[in-house]
């Protein structure tokens, strides 16, 4: 029986790495003004980030990101989505930055040139259930991310579905439940939700982000 849980990101650690039921990853990572970080130092962290796609983004602060002779200047909601040929990376803070890892669950090697996209400015908006949530959903290849703005008040309940769902949130609070266990998600606090459990809750006004392993194919998830 795969369990749902809640998790929180801890914030005096520099990386804090969530591990999915199914081999995926979600990894906060800070980094301070002037450090460098590489492919390896990323490897340290989780080796799956040496094959399996992968998401970098940017939580607050700003980096230049060089992948081989392409630099990248990023800043809050900046995102690259990497493959398992992107292993030129090499990231340098130009202020303390936080900055979240969102690793895929298949190892397959799968190669691409990397896609720079903004989620505020770049993914158009999306109604997925009624006015008072708006999501912004990125379909990759073998994953994808939502980032969600819920009213207050709204509220939801989901029957479950195969797809390992991670929840966490950026900003604001909400009330969540997952089968039995129930929370009040507050900034930093998440949760890995169990294989076909029944989900949902009452938003106090929140902004977060659903990753979904592997991703979800119906038509409403992609961009």
């Amino acid at each position: 029986m795969i369990d749902s849980n809640f998790f929180k990101f801890v914030n005096n650690k520099t990386t804090d790495i969530l591990r999915g039921w199914n081999n995926s990853s979600v990894i906060r990572l800070k980094i301070s003004k002037n450090e460098k970080k590489n492919f390896e130092d990323f490897l340290k962290i989780d080796k799956n980030l040496r094959n399996n796609e992968k998401l970098l983004v940017i939580r607050k602060g700003k980096i230049n990101a060089r992948i081989g002779k392409k630099t990248f200047e990023m800043v809050d909601l900046d995102t690259l989505n990497l493959f398992s040929n992107n292993k030129e990376i090499e990231i340098l803070a130009l202020e303390n930055t936080e900055i979240y890892l969102i690793c895929s669950l298949k190892n397959d090697q799968t190669s691409g040139k990397p896609i720079f996209f903004n989620f505020k400015r770049d993914i158009k908006p999306k109604n997925l259930w009624g006015g008072e949530c708006i999501s912004r959903i990125y379909y990759g290849k073998e994953l994808n991310l939502v980032m969600f703005d819920l009213k207050k008040g709204f509220k939801f309940h989901d029957d479950g579905h195969k797809n390992e769902q991670i929840t966490w949130l950026l900003s604001g609070e909400m009330e969540f439940y997952a089968e039995k266990k129930k929370k009040l998600l507050k900034v930093d606090e998440g949760i890995s939700i169990g294989k076909n459990h029944f989900h949902g809750g009452i938003s106090n006004g929140a902004i977060g982000f659903d990753a979904f392993f592997p991703k979800r194919d119906e038509t409403k998830y992609k961009n």
